[in-house]
């Protein structure tokens, strides 16, 4: 069996963005450039990753180091298509490179669940606080007020945690204006209680065959504006041991993802979560990301290779750019 994989970062933008032309910007282009052989790390013998020509010197080196044998030779069969995440582009690249029709999904579906309004119908399954889907600015304006402010407005479709407005923290005219620029393009936004962030983590889940499987534990950072930042490698069994408090949500989480997402998408997805408050409580859903994550990367590092430190994807404009390191100010390239 045999997998092409192709790293396209830029698939929540595009799927965002809603035009059938949509170019990814430099900075996108850079970025996808510079992790282009990620893939390679949780790829297995026999598949296929897609690269610029300029990475072919490396990408063979990095195979044979990984024991993978040269993947510039296609396979006579593909069976499995598998992007970063799925979008308009990547579904013309896979059908460029051959792909049957068969292993590529409905794209305006993937969009419609890409949405955070999915993070909002898994909240309700099960059963915690699930935030509301606004249409209208006044109707915010209103909600915001009866929330005193304690508000977090994010868009319906953006990426890496961004199209989020805190507003404990942002001027009220600027929370006005960056709403009405998301209501004009998206047509709603999404409001949420704000929480007293203790840590970031998520659940990892594989949708395979209209059923949902358990991958593990992912602990990363993010900025103040709600930005990714970096992802924890470390063994499992030490995050089990972290966020023993959030096991008990695994398997109602597996079953809402088996319910709204499993008939219709295969692949893998994380689930953000939330340890919030001064007596950490769990909040258990507050984003679905529908695609691969940097939380699958750190696993499949710590578990398949053994690795541990802090991962960064530091992207440069000549070539990859994934820093891994053993502490915060002290890192190596693994690629």
């Amino acid at each position: 069996m045999s997998t092409i994989h192709f790293f396209n970062p830029e698939s929540e933008a595009e799927l965002s963005d809603g035009n059938p032309g949509y170019t990814p910007s430099r900075a996108a282009r850079i970025i996808a450039n510079a992790g282009a052989l990620l893939p390679l790390w949780w790829a297995n013998p026999g598949d296929i990753v897609i690269s610029p020509p300029g990475a072919r010197r490396l990408k063979a080196e990095l195979s044979r180091r990984l024991g993978l044998r040269n993947m510039e030779n296609a396979p006579t069969k593909i069976d499995r298509a598998a992007p970063w995440g799925w979008s308009p582009r990547a579904a013309r690249f896979f059908e460029k490179h051959g792909v049957s029709c068969d292993l590529i999904p409905d794209i305006d579906l993937i969009a419609g669940m890409s949405r955070r309004s999915t993070a909002i119908e898994i909240r309700q399954l099960l059963g915690v606080e699930s935030g509301e889907e606004l249409f209208d600015i006044e109707e915010l304006i209103q909600y915001i007020s009866d929330s005193n402010g304690q508000v977090i407005i994010k868009a319906p479709l953006s990426c890496s945690g961004r199209g989020i407005i805190d507003c404990r923290i942002t001027p009220p005219s600027v929370i006005i204006n960056r709403a009405r620029a998301i209501l004009r393009h998206q047509g709603a936004v999404i409001t949420e209680r704000a929480l007293d962030k203790q840590l970031d983590f998520a659940a990892l889940f594989e949708a395979v065959n209209s059923d949902i499987e358990f991958v593990g534990w992912s602990v990363f950072a993010t900025g103040s504006g709600g930005n990714y930042q970096e992802n924890i490698v470390a063994p499992q069994n030490e995050f089990a041991k972290q966020l023993s408090k959030a096991e008990a949500w695994i398997e109602p989480l597996r079953l809402a993802l088996k319910k709204t997402i499993a008939p219709y998408y295969n692949g893998p997805l994380g689930v953000d979560m939330m340890f919030y408050g001064k007596d950490p409580k769990v909040m258990p859903c507050i984003e679905v990301n529908l695609r691969r994550t940097m939380g699958f990367v750190a696993h499949d590092l710590a578990e398949r290779h053994g690795l541990r430190g802090h991962l960064v994807f530091d992207p440069h404009p000549d070539g990859p750019g994934l820093t891994l390191s053993a502490s915060e100010t002290a890192r190596f390239a693994i690629l």
